[in-house]
Protein backbone atom coordinates (compact mmCIF):
# COMPACT_ATOMS: atom_id res chain seq x y z
CA UNK A 1 0.00 0.00 0.00
CA UNK A 2 1.65 3.27 -0.67
CA UNK A 3 1.64 6.49 1.05
CA UNK A 4 -1.05 8.04 -0.27
CA UNK A 5 -3.73 4.78 0.27
CA UNK A 6 -2.21 4.92 4.21
CA UNK A 7 -3.37 8.48 4.52
CA UNK A 8 -6.78 7.95 2.44
CA UNK A 9 -7.59 4.74 4.52
CA UNK A 10 -6.53 6.68 8.10
CA UNK A 11 -8.37 10.00 7.03
CA UNK A 12 -11.50 7.81 5.91
CA UNK A 13 -11.43 6.00 9.82
CA UNK A 14 -10.99 8.79 11.58
CA UNK A 15 -14.07 10.57 9.40
CA UNK A 16 -16.13 7.47 10.59
CA UNK A 17 -15.08 8.07 14.16
CA UNK A 18 -15.98 11.57 14.33
CA UNK A 19 -19.24 11.17 13.16
CA UNK A 20 -19.72 8.48 15.51
CA UNK A 21 -18.92 10.94 18.38
CA UNK A 22 -19.93 14.08 16.98
CA UNK A 23 -22.39 14.37 19.17
CA UNK A 24 -23.02 16.08 22.27
CA UNK A 25 -23.12 12.90 24.20
CA UNK A 26 -24.30 9.00 24.35
CA UNK A 27 -25.10 6.39 26.11
CA UNK A 28 -24.24 2.76 26.15
CA UNK A 29 -27.42 1.73 24.13
CA UNK A 30 -27.97 5.01 22.44
CA UNK A 31 -25.91 7.11 20.32
CA UNK A 32 -26.74 11.53 19.97
CA UNK A 33 -25.30 13.03 16.87
CA UNK A 34 -26.37 15.98 15.10
CA UNK A 35 -26.05 17.34 11.49
CA UNK A 36 -27.30 20.58 11.10
CA UNK A 37 -30.27 21.30 12.17
CA UNK A 38 -30.86 17.62 12.76
CA UNK A 39 -30.37 15.68 15.92
CA UNK A 40 -30.76 12.04 15.91
CA UNK A 41 -30.59 9.46 18.41
CA UNK A 42 -29.90 5.99 17.51
CA UNK A 43 -29.39 2.24 18.68
CA UNK A 44 -26.12 1.39 17.37
CA UNK A 45 -26.42 -1.95 17.06
CA UNK A 46 -28.99 -1.74 14.56
CA UNK A 47 -27.86 1.50 12.85
CA UNK A 48 -24.11 2.16 13.05
CA UNK A 49 -23.94 4.81 10.52
CA UNK A 50 -27.39 6.81 10.40
CA UNK A 51 -28.22 9.60 8.06
CA UNK A 52 -31.23 12.18 8.22
CA UNK A 53 -32.58 10.91 5.03
CA UNK A 54 -33.16 7.48 6.21
CA UNK A 55 -35.62 9.51 8.84
CA UNK A 56 -37.69 11.27 5.82
CA UNK A 57 -40.31 9.65 3.67
CA UNK A 58 -40.05 11.24 0.83
CA UNK A 59 -36.12 9.79 0.53
CA UNK A 60 -37.37 6.72 0.49
CA UNK A 61 -39.99 7.12 -1.78
CA UNK A 62 -37.36 8.60 -4.22
CA UNK A 63 -34.73 6.17 -3.51
CA UNK A 64 -36.69 2.60 -2.06
CA UNK A 65 -38.37 0.19 -4.94
CA UNK A 66 -40.44 -1.25 -2.25
CA UNK A 67 -42.32 0.36 0.28
CA UNK A 68 -46.06 0.49 1.80
CA UNK A 69 -47.82 2.78 3.12
CA UNK A 70 -49.64 1.31 6.21
CA UNK A 71 -52.05 3.79 7.11
CA UNK A 72 -53.45 5.44 3.88
CA UNK A 73 -52.39 9.01 5.75
CA UNK A 74 -48.74 9.01 5.03
CA UNK A 75 -47.62 8.92 8.88
CA UNK A 76 -46.01 5.31 8.78
CA UNK A 77 -43.92 3.27 5.65
CA UNK A 78 -42.71 0.19 5.46
CA UNK A 79 -39.27 0.24 3.88
CA UNK A 80 -36.13 -1.76 3.36
CA UNK A 81 -33.67 -1.54 6.32
CA UNK A 82 -29.81 -0.58 5.57
CA UNK A 83 -29.14 -4.17 6.18
CA UNK A 84 -31.54 -5.81 4.69
CA UNK A 85 -34.57 -5.98 7.49
CA UNK A 86 -37.65 -4.41 7.25
CA UNK A 87 -38.16 -1.04 9.09
CA UNK A 88 -40.90 1.26 9.68
CA UNK A 89 -41.14 5.04 9.35
CA UNK A 90 -43.34 7.07 11.18
CA UNK A 91 -43.44 10.36 10.49
CA UNK A 92 -45.45 12.24 13.37
CA UNK A 93 -48.37 14.46 11.96
CA UNK A 94 -51.32 16.18 13.90
CA UNK A 95 -54.44 15.36 13.23
CA UNK A 96 -57.99 16.57 12.94
CA UNK A 97 -58.50 20.08 12.59
CA UNK A 98 -55.19 21.29 13.62
CA UNK A 99 -53.60 18.92 11.15
CA UNK A 100 -55.22 20.59 8.39
CA UNK A 101 -53.50 24.15 9.57
CA UNK A 102 -49.85 22.57 10.69
CA UNK A 103 -49.52 18.97 9.45
CA UNK A 104 -46.16 17.77 10.95
CA UNK A 105 -44.52 20.93 13.17
CA UNK A 106 -44.94 20.71 16.95
CA UNK A 107 -43.62 23.54 19.85
CA UNK A 108 -39.96 22.90 20.68
CA UNK A 109 -39.72 21.88 24.57
CA UNK A 110 -36.93 20.33 24.40
CA UNK A 111 -35.63 16.83 22.77
CA UNK A 112 -36.89 14.74 25.43
CA UNK A 113 -40.28 15.83 24.95
CA UNK A 114 -40.66 15.50 21.57
CA UNK A 115 -42.98 12.53 20.51
CA UNK A 116 -40.14 10.68 18.84
CA UNK A 117 -37.77 10.46 21.74
CA UNK A 118 -40.60 9.89 24.22
CA UNK A 119 -42.04 6.65 21.98
CA UNK A 120 -38.11 5.82 21.45
CA UNK A 121 -37.49 5.79 24.98
CA UNK A 122 -40.77 3.96 26.03
CA UNK A 123 -39.80 1.03 23.57
CA UNK A 124 -36.11 0.85 24.84
CA UNK A 125 -37.79 0.30 28.51
CA UNK A 126 -40.60 -2.44 27.30
CA UNK A 127 -38.01 -4.40 24.91
CA UNK A 128 -35.33 -4.11 28.29
CA UNK A 129 -38.43 -6.16 30.29
CA UNK A 130 -38.72 -8.49 26.78
CA UNK A 131 -42.08 -7.12 26.18
CA UNK A 132 -43.78 -8.01 22.97
CA UNK A 133 -43.26 -4.41 21.25
CA UNK A 134 -41.53 -3.50 18.02
CA UNK A 135 -37.53 -2.94 18.37
CA UNK A 136 -36.84 1.03 17.82
CA UNK A 137 -33.77 1.74 15.52
CA UNK A 138 -33.93 5.67 16.04
CA UNK A 139 -35.24 9.12 15.93
CA UNK A 140 -34.71 12.18 14.27
CA UNK A 141 -35.86 15.73 15.43
CA UNK A 142 -35.77 18.88 12.73
CA UNK A 143 -35.44 22.09 14.70
CA UNK A 144 -36.82 25.05 13.31
CA UNK A 145 -36.70 28.18 15.55
CA UNK A 146 -39.76 27.77 17.87
CA UNK A 147 -40.88 24.53 16.00
CA UNK A 148 -39.66 20.98 15.33
CA UNK A 149 -40.90 18.20 12.98
CA UNK A 150 -39.53 14.11 14.21
CA UNK A 151 -39.61 10.67 12.96
CA UNK A 152 -39.24 7.14 14.31
CA UNK A 153 -37.88 4.56 12.58
CA UNK A 154 -38.26 0.51 14.42
CA UNK A 155 -37.88 -3.06 13.36
CA UNK A 156 -40.83 -4.26 11.08
CA UNK A 157 -42.55 -7.26 12.77
CA UNK A 158 -42.81 -10.02 10.30
CA UNK A 159 -45.59 -11.84 9.16
CA UNK A 160 -48.70 -10.12 11.19
CA UNK A 161 -51.97 -9.77 10.98
CA UNK A 162 -53.75 -7.29 12.95
CA UNK A 163 -56.71 -8.15 15.83
CA UNK A 164 -59.22 -7.22 13.61
CA UNK A 165 -58.34 -8.88 10.62
CA UNK A 166 -57.74 -11.95 12.87
CA UNK A 167 -61.46 -11.57 14.10
CA UNK A 168 -62.94 -10.97 10.62
CA UNK A 169 -61.31 -13.92 9.17
CA UNK A 170 -62.80 -16.22 11.66
CA UNK A 171 -59.53 -17.49 12.20
CA UNK A 172 -60.04 -16.13 16.20
CA UNK A 173 -59.54 -19.33 18.56
CA UNK A 174 -60.59 -18.73 22.00
CA UNK A 175 -58.98 -21.15 23.67
CA UNK A 176 -55.37 -20.79 21.92
CA UNK A 177 -55.67 -16.92 20.92
CA UNK A 178 -57.68 -15.51 23.17
CA UNK A 179 -55.70 -17.01 26.66
CA UNK A 180 -52.47 -15.83 24.80
CA UNK A 181 -53.82 -12.30 24.31
CA UNK A 182 -54.96 -11.75 27.78
CA UNK A 183 -51.11 -13.20 28.96
CA UNK A 184 -49.47 -10.50 26.88
CA UNK A 185 -51.77 -7.44 28.08
CA UNK A 186 -52.02 -8.41 31.96
CA UNK A 187 -48.03 -8.29 31.51
CA UNK A 188 -48.27 -4.91 29.98
CA UNK A 189 -50.51 -3.89 32.95
CA UNK A 190 -48.54 -5.43 35.62
CA UNK A 191 -45.12 -3.47 34.36
CA UNK A 192 -46.96 -0.05 34.30
CA UNK A 193 -46.58 0.28 30.67
CA UNK A 194 -50.35 2.52 29.37
CA UNK A 195 -51.28 2.39 26.10
CA UNK A 196 -52.86 5.68 24.31
CA UNK A 197 -55.05 3.88 22.34
CA UNK A 198 -55.52 0.06 22.50
CA UNK A 199 -57.63 -0.94 19.33
CA UNK A 200 -58.15 -4.07 17.34
CA UNK A 201 -55.75 -2.58 14.70
CA UNK A 202 -52.79 -2.00 17.04
CA UNK A 203 -52.45 -5.44 18.31
CA UNK A 204 -51.04 -7.99 15.96
CA UNK A 205 -50.38 -11.94 15.58
CA UNK A 206 -47.51 -12.88 13.51
CA UNK A 207 -47.27 -16.67 12.36
CA UNK A 208 -46.04 -18.23 15.62
CA UNK A 209 -49.43 -17.36 17.26
CA UNK A 210 -47.28 -14.64 19.49
CA UNK A 211 -49.33 -11.38 20.18
CA UNK A 212 -47.49 -7.76 19.78
CA UNK A 213 -48.73 -4.60 21.06
CA UNK A 214 -47.42 -0.96 18.36
CA UNK A 215 -48.47 2.22 18.27
CA UNK A 216 -46.95 3.43 21.50
CA UNK A 217 -47.54 6.94 20.78
CA UNK A 218 -48.25 9.20 23.91
CA UNK A 219 -47.76 5.82 25.75
CA UNK A 220 -46.77 6.00 29.61
CA UNK A 221 -44.75 3.94 32.18
CA UNK A 222 -44.59 3.73 35.61
CA UNK A 223 -48.73 3.93 35.72
CA UNK A 224 -50.47 1.72 38.20
CA UNK A 225 -51.84 -0.98 37.31
CA UNK A 226 -55.55 -0.74 38.03
CA UNK A 227 -55.17 2.19 35.62
CA UNK A 228 -53.29 0.14 32.63
CA UNK A 229 -56.21 -2.33 33.12
CA UNK A 230 -58.83 0.08 32.17
CA UNK A 231 -57.38 0.45 28.57
CA UNK A 232 -59.56 -2.59 27.98
CA UNK A 233 -62.72 -0.35 27.70
CA UNK A 234 -60.97 1.37 24.58
CA UNK A 235 -60.23 -2.46 23.29
CA UNK A 236 -63.67 -3.15 23.82
CA UNK A 237 -65.49 -0.05 22.03
CA UNK A 238 -62.56 -0.85 19.70
CA UNK A 239 -63.99 -3.92 18.99
CA UNK A 240 -67.51 -2.89 18.82
CA UNK A 241 -66.80 -0.07 16.57
CA UNK A 242 -64.97 -1.87 13.96
CA UNK A 243 -67.29 -5.01 14.10
CA UNK A 244 -70.38 -2.25 12.93
CA UNK A 245 -68.41 -1.07 10.57
CA UNK A 246 -67.32 -3.49 8.64
CA UNK A 247 -70.39 -6.09 9.50
CA UNK A 248 -68.11 -8.54 11.38
CA UNK A 249 -71.06 -11.90 12.06
CA UNK A 250 -70.41 -14.26 15.22
CA UNK A 251 -69.57 -14.08 18.32
CA UNK A 252 -66.01 -13.87 18.06
CA UNK A 253 -65.56 -10.53 19.38
CA UNK A 254 -68.04 -10.22 21.83
CA UNK A 255 -66.61 -13.57 23.81
CA UNK A 256 -63.49 -11.77 23.32
CA UNK A 257 -65.21 -8.55 25.01
CA UNK A 258 -66.87 -10.95 27.62
CA UNK A 259 -63.75 -12.37 28.44
CA UNK A 260 -61.76 -8.60 28.53
CA UNK A 261 -64.52 -7.25 31.03
CA UNK A 262 -64.16 -10.62 33.21
CA UNK A 263 -60.56 -9.97 33.47
CA UNK A 264 -60.92 -6.33 34.20
CA UNK A 265 -63.93 -7.07 36.80
CA UNK A 266 -61.41 -9.42 38.77
CA UNK A 267 -58.71 -7.76 39.10
CA UNK A 268 -60.24 -4.93 40.48
CA UNK A 269 -61.55 -7.02 42.48
CA UNK A 270 -58.22 -8.56 43.56
CA UNK A 271 -57.58 -4.43 44.16
CA UNK A 272 -60.29 -3.87 46.46
CA UNK A 273 -61.37 -1.03 44.14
Amino acid sequence: MCIRDSVGAVLRFVHKVSFLYSSVGHTEETLRLVRGNCIMHVDPAQLLEPQPDYFEAEWWMQHAETRTNLDGRGTALAVPGISGERWILREYRRGGLPGKLVKRHYAWLGEERTRAVREFRLLQSMRAQNLPVPSPVGVAIWRRGLGCRSSLLMQAIPSVRTLADVIATGSFDEATHGQALDTVLRRFQEAGYWHADLNARNILLDDQSDWWLIDWDRGRENVAPEQCARNRDRLVRSLRKIAAADGWRGQTHEQLIAVSYTHLRAHETSLHL
